[in-house]
C-alpha cells in the first residue's frame, strides 16, 4: 500500500504497488477495474466530487460517476510519473511531478518549471493552504505559489535541508497558519514568515 485517502463518505481509497487502486466500504473491497493493473502513487479528491489517482508511469486519472478519463504527456502532462496530488479550487488539480507542476482546471492543462520561478522540478510534495495559495516541497527548497508568482524558502531562510518531504497545515485552532515542513535535516514550522526547526 502507497498511498491512502478518506472521503467526505467515510470510504477509504487505497493505492498499491501491484492491484492498483480499492475502495474500502463498510462493504467489502472494491477493486477500480480500469485502474487494477497501475501502480498508484497519490490519490485525492476534488471539491466536484471526483477521485484522482496518480501512476508511477502511467499518467494521471480522474474517477467519477463510473467513468474514468486519463491524462497524460499527450494531454500536457509534464510527465506520465506522478509523485503528488492537492485539489485545487472549482474542481481543479494540482500534479507534482518530476518535471514540474502542471494545473489541471476545466480539462486544460497547465505547466510550471523553474524556468517559471520554481527553485526545482522535481516536485515531491504538495498542500492547498487554507488561504487557497499552494505549498511546493522540492528537491532545492519549498516554494509558495501566490498571486500567480512562486516565493522561495531554503536553507537561507531557515531551513535546514532543502529536499522537502511531507508539508502539514494544523487546523486546530491558533495555528491556522502554520505549515509543518518535513525535510532530510529535521522538523521544520514555518510561523509567522520565521522557520524554527525540530
Amino acid at each position: 500500500i502507497l498511498s491512502t485517502f478518506e472521503d467526505r463518505e467515510g470510504n477509504l481509497w487505497v493505492g498499491t504497488e501491484t492491484s492498483g487502486l480499492d475502495i474500502l466500504r463498510q462493504q467489502n473491497f472494491r477493486t477500480v477495474a480500469e485502474l487494477s493493473d497501475r501502480v498508484i502513487t497519490a490519490i485525492v479528491q476534488t471539491s466536484d466530487g471526483a477521485m484522482w489517482a496518480g501512476t508511477n508511469g502511467d499518467g494521471l486519472d480522474r474517477w467519477q460517476a463510473g467513468k474514468l478519463e486519463h491524462y497524460s504527456v499527450r494531454n500536457g502532462l509534464l510527465s506520465e510519473i506522478i509523485l503528488a496530488l492537492a485539489p485545487g479550487a472549482s474542481g481543479s488539480i494540482w500534479v507534482g511531478t518530476p518535471d514540474g507542476l502542471n494545473h489541471i482546471e476545466g480539462g486544460k492543462v497547465t505547466s510550471y518549471t523553474s524556468a517559471d520561478g520554481l527553485p526545482d522540478d522535481l516536485i515531491r510534495s504538495l498542500l492547498v493552504d487554507s488561504d487557497g495559495s499552494l505549498w511546493i516541497g522540492t528537491r532545492r527548497g519549498l516554494a509558495h505559489w501566490q498571486n500567480n508568482r512562486f516565493t522561495i524558502f531554503t536553507q537561507a531562510d531557515g531551513l535546514k535541508s532543502n529536499l522537502i518531504g511531507a508539508l502539514l497545515e494544523p487546523h486546530a485552532s491558533g495555528s491556522q497558519h502554520d505549515l509543518w515542513i518535513g525535510t532530510l535535516n529535521g522538523l521544520s514550522r514555518l510561523h509567522n514568515g520565521r522557520i524554527s526547526t525540530y
